[in-house]
């Protein structure tokens, strides 16, 4: 059966009962070939539930994957977003949300995804899931509108996986310094310097230092010398490094391998450091 045209089929979809859309779904379920499309039956299964049901929701969750793995994000996200509802443990429902709202953060609704993450908020006290939900919340809000909000979300987060997961902490560190400098003297509790003060305070990489370690270390040190030097502007807020002098000295020796000093470099020292032995220039 075909209709003439979309709006007819959501018209007659919309019109049926929740029972009769349930029977339907059912029916489509029982008739789809299991090994052929899983993922319609799944998602016909899923409909057809109407109460929880964890094995329908795990399928659902398998079929995501299946999804992200052919870069089908709003696919994914739309078959995450169900597996919440068929959830029966409060912490496994919040987990699943949480999941949910990050597939559907990247498929770029923002409106979806916060309403899934105060499903994840209302779960049983998780300290890790807080911080997963701070720094999608943080990265939402960097992502719609470039606010003010995002940094001190941002700040939040990174100090909170701290104690938990160090790498993520600085990585979430490095987001909350694109977010400030973006936001400038609009930051709301977290501007350049708070921000690259607890950067640099951060708990030192596990293991090998990787790019973002090193990019980490030497902007939060351009950033902080940088406002530093605005101490003594007039009030209203901090001087900001001027545009394309963020990742300057700091984070060019940070790249080359170099150790950061609190006070960073000269530019003499710098040209020293990155330019590479036997060339002429860098």
């Amino acid at each position: 059966m075909t209709f003439r045209h979309p709006l007819v089929r959501s018209a007659v979809y919309r019109a049926a009962s929740a029972p009769e859309r349930r029977a339907a779904h059912q029916a489509l379920a029982g008739a789809t070939d299991p090994q052929a499309d899983r993922d319609r039956r799944a998602w016909h299964r899923a409909q057809a539930t109407p109460g929880p049901d964890e094995d329908v929701a795990w399928e659902l969750e398998r079929s995501a994957g299946r999804a992200q793995a052919r870069g089908g994000l709003a696919a994914a996200a739309a078959f995450l977003e169900r597996p919440a509802a068929l959830t029966l443990d409060p912490a496994r429902r919040a987990e699943r949300a949480l999941a949910a709202a990050q597939a559907t953060y990247q498929a770029g609704a923002f409106e979806a995804a916060l309403g899934l993450l105060g499903t994840a908020e209302a779960g049983p006290p998780d300290q890790l899931r807080r911080a997963r939900a701070d720094l999608l919340r943080g990265q939402i809000a960097f992502s719609s509108s470039r606010g003010s909000d995002a940094p001190p979300l941002l700040l939040k987060a990174a100090r909170q996986f701290e104690p938990l997961d160090s790498r993520l902490a600085r990585e979430t560190y490095l987001d909350a310094l694109a977010a400030a400098t973006f936001a400038g003297r609009r930051a709301l509790g977290g501007g350049m310097r708070e921000v690259a003060e607890a950067a640099r305070a951060a708990p030192p990489p596990p293991g090998p230092a990787r790019g973002p370690d090193l990019l980490l270390d030497g902007l939060a040190c351009s950033s902080a010398r940088a406002t530093r030097r605005g101490a003594g502007a007039p009030p209203g807020g901090e001087r900001l490094p001027r545009a394309g002098s963020l990742p300057g000295r700091g984070a060019a020796l940070a790249l080359a391998g170099l150790p950061c000093r609190a006070d960073c470099v000269g530019p003499r020292r710098l040209r020293r450091a990155v330019r590479p032995p036997g060339h002429a220039r860098p």
